[in-house]
């Protein structure tokens, strides 16, 4: 860390829900790895948090948003003023479910805004929804970049929504390959 900067960084990952999956492992342990005198983090789910908060090792900020589903314009106008107030230095959104989040963190003057796609919808497997298209492209100018779990991932978000490449990293899971190796 430069001597400029005496605060860690402060991230903040929107996800749709915190309970048992592969995105959510995947974010715990993230948070759980970086080092915590460089990065701070807080979690807002947009509907809620089960015990699988547990997992978390680490103080972690978490937020619920209690979303009931489909269109709720005041849960935006409740991100912006989360944004505004906490003042994070970067927003990371996963998935669909948390896209549209980037345009309240835009609009609140975060810097650091990233956007992450872990796999395919369960309602869209082989991603051929125009309107799931049409909401990534609608949301892409708030995106500072996006990742990819995958090079199939990059393909869609490149050639199929129209994502400039040169915005799309492909960041593949990792493995603990201390836990998990050969016997």
């Amino acid at each position: 860390m430069s001597a400029a900067r005496c605060r860690p960084i402060h991230v903040v990952h929107v996800i749709h829900r915190l309970q048992i999956g592969g995105l959510e492992n995947g974010l715990v342990n993230l948070v759980n790895r970086l080092p915590r005198e460089r990065y701070r983090h807080t979690i807002v789910c947009l509907t809620g948090a089960t015990d699988f908060r547990r997992r978390l090792g680490v103080p972690v900020d978490i937020v619920e948003m209690g979303r009931r589903g489909g269109l709720e314009p005041g849960l935006y106008l409740r991100l912006w003023h989360l944004f505004r107030r906490i003042r994070p230095d970067v927003v990371h959104t996963r998935n669909l479910a948390a896209l549209e989040a980037q345009w309240a963190a835009r609009l609140a003057g975060v810097r650091g805004r990233v956007h992450g796609e872990h796999g395919r919808d369960v309602t869209d497997l082989d991603n051929s929804r125009r309107r799931y298209v049409w909401l990534r492209r609608a949301v892409a100018p708030a995106v500072g970049r996006f990742v990819a779990l995958s090079q199939d991932l990059r393909r869609y978000l490149v050639d199929d929504v129209g994502i400039a490449p040169g915005r799309v990293e492909v960041i593949c899971n990792g493995v603990d390959t201390e836990r998990f190796r050969p016997a």
